[in-house]
């Protein structure tokens, strides 16, 4: 599995903290006022938890995606 760690950047909407062991990284996104404001009426979503599992689920696909291309299947 992917972890946060692998992460080296992430270009264009957020600043990445490296972090090891079980400390957590700290990401910082931009986003409009409108869609701050349309956050802000939902406060039972954990925002930081949509935005993580999201993160892992991108790095699970890129994780198979190069383990496709190391074994020459791409």
């Amino acid at each position: 599995m992917f972890l946060a760690k692998d992460l080296y950047s992430c270009t264009g909407l957020c600043v990445l903290t490296y972090f090891n062991g079980d400390t957590m990284a700290t990401i910082t996104i931009a986003v409009s006022e409108k869609e701050k404001k349309f956050m802000d009426e939902h406060p039972e979503i954990k925002w930081s938890e949509v935005l993580r599992n999201a993160i892992l689920h991108k790095l699970e696909q890129l994780k198979k995606f190069e383990e496709l291309v190391k074994r020459g299947e791409l």
